[in-house]
């Protein structure tokens, strides 16, 4: 896994890794390795996983039915270098310069925050005096405005999302 990851930094984040064919030394015969899925067109690829990051607001539940819809759920964000890359896509492409909010997949439910498709929530990166909404209304968002942190207001907002496809689960597109 290190090994993918620093072969991945090494070759950028866009493209998934290509598949080869070598000839057997002492035959013709050809073994070809397994191909793994390629992302959707207008999705970015970082570690067997795509990221589509949407272009139109909505408010949480329409954005996560419009992932839903594609395959994919709002992003849950399990390491620093998912939120590294999340964060630099965000930054070179899709910056307004307006302090624009992206909504994630974490809500508030029950006195903890989960993730919707239900990873364990290991990694965190809250902004200054965050979480602080703390009612069965509130999303998680990465906030421009925070410096890309992580922020938590009412679902009614619309806001940029980030949809994420697991790429080794089975899709019907």
């Amino acid at each position: 896994m290190r090994l993918e990851n620093a072969l991945t930094k090494c070759t950028g984040h866009d493209a998934p890794p290509t598949t080869t064919t070598t000839l057997a030394p002492t035959t013709t015969a050809a073994l070809t390795t397994t191909k793994k899925p390629a992302c959707p067109v207008g999705y970015k690829w970082f570690q067997d996983h795509c990221y589509l990051f949407a272009t139109t607001k909505a408010n949480w539940l329409t954005a996560r039915e419009n992932c839903l819809t594609l395959n994919a759920d709002l992003v849950s964000i399990n390491t620093w270098d998912e939120d590294d890359f999340l964060l630099n896509e965000i930054e070179q492409h899709y910056t307004t310069r307006r302090r624009d909010s992206y909504y994630i997949g974490m809500v508030y439910d029950e006195g903890e925050y989960f993730w919707m498709d239900d990873t364990v929530v290991d990694y965190r990166n809250w902004g200054q005096r965050e979480p602080n909404c703390m009612d069965m209304e509130c999303k998680a968002y990465i906030s421009e405005y925070l410096g890309f942190k992580w922020a938590d207001a009412r679902a009614t907002y619309d806001r940029f999302y980030i949809c994420e496809r697991d790429m080794y689960k089975r899709h019907v597109d």
